[in-house]
């Protein structure tokens, strides 16, 4: 068994930086939505680890959309979360 095959589940979060462009829409009263900042860049995908167990992913999952952002990764939290495989993709999201 490879090292993936092992451990199927990946533990991805979603982090927000700083947007000149979009937080300046904020301020003014029109919130741009979670795919306009994604298509952006402002906000990003970090994998997290890869998990024996989906419900192991999905507890490191959701312990981490909880901690204030890292300046490792770079952000804050969104507060979004999925589990995906490298097989089938996206399994399971918030």
């Amino acid at each position: 068994m490879t090292a993936t095959s092992e451990k199927p589940y990946i533990a991805v979060v979603l982090k927000q930086k700083k947007c000149a462009e979009h937080d300046a829409d904020a301020s003014r009263g029109y919130e741009p939505g979670l795919y306009e900042r994604l298509d952006c860049g402002c906000v990003f995908e970090v994998e997290i680890g890869r998990y024996a167990t989906r419900n192991a992913a999905r507890l490191v999952c959701v312990r981490h959309v909880k901690l204030p952002g890292y300046r490792q990764y770079g952000g804050k939290n969104t507060g979004h979360w999925h589990i995906e495989t490298e097989a089938d993709g996206v399994i399971e999201s918030n």
